[in-house]
């Protein structure tokens, strides 16, 4: 995997964690704010632990056309995104200069890296009174 890719993949994951941009997501957060990236970067990550759990497909992100606005304004305003997946009106894919090989690679890197958190929320009326 090339360098550009492994810095931006990291950059995605640990924004997940602090909500700050680093270098290559710079861009995108001051154009669109923390809460229009923070989403669709935790869904581009999440694609691919999915995929081993079965549930999602491992050449595409089905997304809806609000999803594919968001998107297609994330990619124009970071643009290294472009060097790993491709954007479409109904769909995230993986760019096309990427062989096989690459894709398995990237993948196994995002699922290695990539912890899903899980928030549980409790219905405030269960509780006890």
């Amino acid at each position: 995997m090339n360098t550009t890719i492994k810095e931006l993949l990291d950059e995605m994951i640990q924004y997940r964690k602090t909500r700050k941009p680093i270098k290559y997501l710079q861009k995108a957060f001051d154009e669109m704010g923390d809460k229009e990236i923070v989403m669709p970067l935790g869904y581009l990550l999440s694609w691919h632990k999915g995929y081993f759990f079965g549930a999602e497909k491992p050449d595409r992100y089905e997304i809806g056309e609000v999803g594919s606005k968001r998107y297609a304004l994330l990619f124009e305003n970071c643009p290294e995104l472009k060097k790993v997946f491709s954007v479409h009106k109904d769909h995230i894919g993986w760019a096309s200069s990427l062989s096989k090989e690459e894709q398995d690679e990237i993948r196994n890197y995002i699922h290695e890296n990539f912890i899903v958190q899980i928030r549980i929320r409790r219905d405030a009326s269960l509780k006890k009174k």
